[in-house]
């Protein structure tokens, strides 16, 4: 970090030496320097009148007012020793700027000269709060600047194009239009980019195509596009405004989008980081040249997630958790705690698998205090290696038992209401046909004349009841058929044809 200092100085003397003239002009001193006391303007033209004419540098500090409106705009300063800030601006610690706070209509901010701006031991650069009015700003030739803090604005676009190096970068707390920082390479202490996008704000794309090294990384949008090919070191540390003992900082990389898109979080040349953290909407994480970490991986995914951590050997911690759809962590020799926790059906077989390897390698070596001490995978389904759904033996023994069983139940069913339709038909036959013929023929034909043939319907129906009577013996028996006869000639069930016999089997059937 102190080569990233004199990097700075180094930048501005260098600038100084290229630009002759600039040698010639003193540096303009606006407000008490001595006391860092800034001036304070409401208005563009009390800027204009606050700096000397053919001012190129200047030394002190500027505030603006909480009753300003329109643009910042600053031209033709090439090197800045101080700081520019809103008079709002310990509004940088909330999203939104708290109640009582009358915002600040500052439109745009713009330096579009400005090389360097910065002072040794301070965080000196610009720093703007409340500005929900801020649509853009502009400084496309400096190369390095101490800080840059914008907060709680609306939308608004950002261009940085040549910057090189910074101290502190957060842009949080509005719609991020578009970021141009296509030429930076270390961040000292911390890069925060929070874009909550709004109903018309575009998808952010993030490229950071040479930054190389920060000391925290922390994005959070609706990304379209993610790129840090160059990106080898997040170190964490001590933080500003931290203790002393108080170490964060690391990787975070939270995709906001809702819509089903996904975005790929690939980090080529990441071979040092302190806490890693992936979330939202990922599409893959691409990891190849991380190796080792003493800090934690945190990975949450909304959609679908194949985690493949292909060349990772040690990590303190590892949580997975949202819709993990599948693990592979073939390398994996020494992890403190292994936690998944999917809402999607996966196979645990990798993670039982590098638990096991880690702890035969670690987990009773006490010469090198190295153990694990927890491991659980859990989804909605667990499912074998092949991807197909895993039964037990006791499970399939169960199931073909409850089907054999089922099926003799319904073999048993079956045979019982066969021999009781059986039954049914037979009785049918016995006792049942005469009167369903005679119900049958009443429905189709009218009753016969019965006062042309009664007479000898009744004396021959009588001779043969009457026979059969004294055949069985039993006077009682003819009385019953003959109230029998009588009973059908005054329904009118009588045909004749139907009932000139009476067997054996009909007349025990009249007995019962």
């Amino acid at each position: 970090m102190q080569l990233f200092k004199l990097y700075g100085v180094y930048l501005f003397v260098f600038s100084r030496l290229a630009h002759p003239t600039a040698a010639a002009v003193s540096a303009c001193e606006i407000g008490d320097v001595p006391a860092d006391v800034p001036i304070v303007v409401s208005t563009q033209e009390e800027l204009q009148a606050a700096i000397p004419a053919n001012c190129t540098e200047i030394v002190g500090s500027i505030t603006i007012a909480q009753d300003y409106t329109g643009p910042f705009t600053l031209n033709g300063i090439t090197y800045f020793e101080g700081s520019i800030a809103s008079a709002d601006n310990n509004s940088l610690a909330y999203t939104e700027a708290p109640d009582g706070h009358p915002p600040i209509l500052l439109t745009s901010f713009e330096m579009q000269d400005l090389l360097y701006m910065g002072r040794a031991q301070y965080y000196s650069g610009i720093s703007l709060a409340n500005v929900p009015a801020l649509t853009s700003i502009n400084i496309p030739k400096a190369t390095y600047m101490g800080s840059i803090q914008i907060g709680n604005f609306s939308q608004a676009s950002f261009d940085f194009s040549s910057l090189v190096n910074a101290t502190w970068i957060e842009i949080t707390g509005g719609s991020i239009s578009s970021l141009l920082l296509p030429s930076l390479v270390s961040v000292e202490r911390y890069l925060d980019i929070t874009s909550y996008s709004s109903s018309h704000a575009p998808r952010l794309d993030i490229e950071f195509p040479a930054l190389t090294d920060a000391l925290s990384i922390a994005i959070t949008a609706n990304l379209s596009r993610l790129s840090m090919p160059l990106l080898s070191q997040v170190t964490g540390g001590v933080l500003p405004y931290s203790s002393s003992d108080d170490t964060e900082g690391g990787l975070s990389v939270n995709n906001l989008d809702n819509s089903g898109s996904t975005v790929a979080m690939i980090f080529p040349q990441l071979q040092a980081t302190n806490v890693t953290k992936f979330s939202g909407a990922i599409a893959s994480i691409v990891l190849p040249s991380l190796n080792e970490t003493q800090g934690d991986i945190y990975i949450t995914a909304s959609e679908p997630l194949a985690v493949n951590l292909t060349n990772l050997e040690s990590v303190h911690d590892l949580i997975l958790t949202g819709n993990i759809s599948s693990i592979n962590f073939p390398a994996l020799t020494y992890v403190n705690n292994l936690d998944i926790e999917s809402q999607l059906p996966l196979n645990c077989t990798p993670a039982t698998t590098a638990y096991e390897t880690a702890w035969n390698l670690h987990g009773s070596n006490s010469t090198n205090n190295t153990y694990i001490s927890a491991m659980s995978c859990h989804s909605t389904t667990n499912i074998q290696a092949g991807g197909g759904h895993k039964l037990s033996t006791n499970a399939k023994i169960g199931i073909a038992l409850g089907v054999g069983v089922a099926s003799l139940g319904a073999l048993t069913l079956l045979y019982f209401w066969f021999l009781a339709k059986k039954k049914e038909s037979a009785a049918k036959e016995v006792i049942g046909e005469g009167a369903i013929e005679l119900d049958e023929r009443d429905l189709r034909e009218p009753p016969p004349d019965y006062d042309s043939v009664m007479a000898t319907e009744v004396g021959s129906l009588r001779s043969e009841w009457t026979a059969v009577q004294l055949a069985e013996g039993g006077e009682s028996e003819h009385r019953d058929l003959e109230d029998v006869h009588r009973e059908g000639q005054e329904r009118g069930a009588v045909d004749d044809g139907d009932v000139s016999q009476v067997t054996p089997v009909e007349r025990d059937a009249v007995r019962v």
